[in-house]
């Protein structure tokens, strides 16, 4: 019964194919332009890559100490109020905190002051873009791009349309912008909150905390490393996403599917154990930063001695397989889930690849 639980709530995390029309776009790259709301920890590191890349990169923030973060980032310009952005702009990007009337009235705002035919992109893990097409003119140009923490080693981008207003070509096209500053790309058919990443990664966290009962979060971080060949593994890549952001995402599916946030998410976030962020999760980090993240993970060793079980490596990658599969059985390309799990997570093992490759490749064509 919890399994089936667990389901139903990757399943509200699911999507459904819609049919899309094809509309011109224009022939500018729309990352050429760039406006970045939010300049925190992921907004921050999204403005920075693509700045380096190329982009003229325009950023907003309320907060001073992240406006003075940015200036050394190489931005165009730093501003504290949207009206101080250019209005003609590729794509603006919203990267603020995972709360729906925020995002929905900085959209709103967005849409009022930049041109009818600048993208609009929402960079949230859980909301689809579609719930704020009513606050917005020309609702076509809305998108998701979910864009993971990370990027020296998880450079993925899943972008989603907005429900029936969606435009294939549009999709198409800030994938083929991605690609070009070195994302990877999944399109995801229809909608989903969960994309195509974290419906396999939610499922991964549940098995994570099951296996918590038995094994140390110290192995089981051993364990994905060893078996994934990934530079961190999945207990350091909840504390990078931080327990105050898992809880306010787990509490979602709560009020919706009505399944408790688990007590494991529940305990850090009483304690304010938020992981990276407030310098400790599961582990502890000298700096609140990236560059304390990646020094605990090269120091992992040394810090923490232990070791893999392959046992543990074995049912976390069972449990990646069948969400693969249930993906491209409920109509999600197979090339996407494949580059959304080979570049999400990420994996470096070459068998595992070849194996999940096969797999989905048996199941699309059954």
């Amino acid at each position: 019964m919890r399994y089936l639980k667990r389901r139903e709530a990757m399943m509200f995390l699911g999507a459904s194919v819609l049919s899309c029309k094809s509309f011109p776009i224009g022939r500018y790259s729309p990352l050429g332009d760039v406006g970045v709301i939010g300049l925190g920890t992921m907004g921050g590191e999204i403005a920075a890559y693509l700045a380096g890349r190329g982009s003229h990169v325009y950023g907003v923030d309320i907060a001073s100490k992240s406006r003075q973060r940015a200036a050394k980032q190489g931005l165009r310009g730093i501003y504290a109020r949207i009206d101080n952005l250019p209005v003609s702009l590729g794509t603006v990007i919203e990267a603020v905190p995972e709360d729906l009337s925020l995002k929905g009235s900085i959209l709103e705002q967005l849409s009022n002051h930049v041109s009818d035919d600048t993208y609009l992109a929402t960079i949230s893990s859980t909301i689809p873009c579609s719930t704020y097409a009513n606050r917005v003119s020309h609702p076509e140009r809305l998108m998701n791009a979910h864009i993971l923490p990370d990027l020296r080693t998880r450079k993925l981008v899943e972008l989603q349309g907005p429900g029936q207003y969606t435009e294939r070509e549009r999709l198409e096209a800030m994938a083929h912008a991605f690609k070009e500053r070195g994302f990877a790309a999944a399109i995801v058919n229809g909608e989903s909150p969960g994309y195509i990443f974290n419906q396999i990664w939610h499922n991964v966290m549940f098995t994570m905390f099951d296996l918590m009962k038995t094994y140390s979060p110290v192995t089981i971080e051993y364990s994905c490393r060893d078996y994934f060949d990934m530079p961190y593994g999945g207990v350091m890549a909840m504390d990078l996403i931080g327990y105050d952001t898992l809880y306010q995402i787990f509490g979602r599916v709560e009020e919706t599917m009505g399944i408790p946030v688990p007590e494991v998410i529940a305990e850090m976030n009483r304690k304010e154990n938020w992981g990276l962020k407030s310098g400790k999760g599961f582990f502890e980090y000298d700096r609140p930063d990236l560059e304390g993240f990646h020094k605990t993970a090269r120091e992992f060793s040394e810090l923490y001695p232990g070791s893999a079980d392959e046992a543990v490596g074995g049912r976390i990658w069972n449990v990646v397989r069948e969400g693969a599969k249930r993906l491209v059985e409920h109509g999600q390309d197979k090339n996407d889930v494949f580059t959304a799990v080979r570049y999400g997570f990420p994996i470096e093992r070459k068998s595992l690849l070849t194996e999940l490759d096969e797999l989905i490749e048996r199941r699309r064509d059954s």
